[in-house]
């Protein structure tokens, strides 16, 4: 099956050709969470979807490479569940995208590596995946 995206740009927002990094969606409105993994998806990332804290740490063992949380989720705190995914995941490099929908209100920042507020711009999300997928090495041949 073909990638859905097709330009001189794909590389800039697809991961290279090969083994697909692993990405963890956590957010409780389903509907967000199943569209991102379905453009996920088809951009060929490897894609888990939780709806809440206690579905998202069953879901991150093993660790993922990629997570991308919404931070007001309905059983924890999604700075809490943001600090303990990172802890578990050790020394393994690990990006983390939390999401919110409204801006940071003076709260503590999430021990994540970006933050965005909701609905995730496509066009800032996806090159962001896929520069980390490359520093990770993924589609590099042995």
């Amino acid at each position: 099956m073909g990638r859905v995206l097709s330009s001189s740009r794909t590389e800039a927002v697809v991961p290279p050709d090969g083994v697909s990094p692993s990405v963890l969606v956590i957010d409780s409105n389903e509907d967000c969470a199943l569209s991102l993994a379905e453009l996920l998806e088809c951009c060929g990332y490897s894609v888990s979807v939780a709806i809440d804290g206690r579905m998202a740490r069953a879901l991150a063992d093993p660790p993922p490479d990629i997570i991308i949380t919404e931070l007001r989720l309905p059983d924890v705190d999604g700075y809490e569940l943001v600090q303990e995914l990172r802890d578990r995941a050790g020394s393994k490099r690990q990006l983390i995208i939390a999401v919110t929908a409204r801006q940071r209100d003076g709260k503590q920042k999430a021990p994540a590596d970006l933050h965005f507020v909701k609905p995730a711009d496509p066009r800032v999300l996806l090159p962001a995946l896929a520069r980390f997928a490359r520093t990770l090495g993924f589609g590099a041949t042995a």
